[in-house]
């Protein structure tokens, strides 16, 4: 890792202040915005909720046929090689960029981003995810929510468990979903807290001007894959995979103890 900051060791998450600038954020809404659709979970993730819209931009890798999709390509060959830089992980070990929207009451529960060790199925192209990052496109103030909370993990700034990240637009995350031994930490499991209102937003009278105010959270997730994962050329990627269940392991609570 190159120009992080780590905030935890147990998971490893680390924190990329101004990793994005501010106008390539509002580019990145601006190209998601007209393609939302509601985000759906695996049939097996049941004890799992997720309330919010997204999609997918497709590696830089793909061959753009307009000008506007060459320009999309841009930015994403832009996104991407910052991530690869950082990280030391090749941009073809990564999925698709994936980006997502929450508003008011939207949320994500406790959920892991690795798969299941067993699941030959999911693991056959790229392998395990060993790494996620996230990147924060908009700001949102405490007293809306919408942090990334890693309730396992150990705060390195306050020694105490629980980690919770506040969306600053910018700056990213990135977090191991593995051990250095390669099994899945259940450290890394995390949630995105719900979007809330603050009551100063909204005027008395229900006016416009409370609609507009509305916190909304904007983040792209890529997920990086031990080996080169091949991208389909169908752009219907699945929004998740998890087939998870929890505690995922026998060995969940000797994990927690390292």
């Amino acid at each position: 890792m190159r120009g992080g900051t780590w905030l935890a060791c147990k998971p490893r998450v680390a924190l990329f202040e101004r990793f994005l600038p501010i106008e390539i954020c509002n580019e990145l809404i601006e190209i998601i915005m007209p393609r939302m659709n509601s985000t759906r979970l695996h049939a097996s993730a049941s004890s799992v909720r997720r309330s919010s819209s997204g999609c997918w931009l497709m590696r830089s890798d793909t061959v753009a046929d307009s000008d506007k999709q060459i320009r999309e390509a841009q930015i994403i060959e832009f996104v991407e090689k910052k991530i690869s830089d950082v990280t030391s992980i090749p941009i073809d070990h990564g999925e698709p960029l994936q980006a997502l929207r929450y508003l008011k009451g939207q949320e994500y529960t406790l959920h892991p981003d690795f798969f299941d060790p067993q699941d030959r199925n999911e693991l056959k192209n790229g392998g395990q995810r060993v790494a996620t990052f996230l990147i924060y496109l908009s700001t949102v103030p405490v007293e809306a929510g919408g942090a990334t909370v890693f309730p396992r993990a150990i705060d390195l700034g306050t020694r105490k468990r629980k980690l919770r990240v506040q969306p600053v637009a910018g700056s990213a995350l990135l977090w191991y979903n593995t051990l250095q031994t390669g099994e899945p930490d259940v450290r890394s499991m995390h949630r995105s807290m719900r979007i809330k209102q603050p009551s100063e937003w909204a005027p008395a009278d229900g006016t416009e001007q409370g609609e507009a105010r509305q916190p909304v959270k904007w983040v792209l997730s890529k997920w990086l894959r031990r080996r080169p994962y091949r991208v389909s050329d169908d752009r219907t990627h699945r929004i998740d995979q998890h087939r998870v269940k929890q505690p995922p392991y026998p060995s969940d609570q000797r994990i927690l103890r390292r």
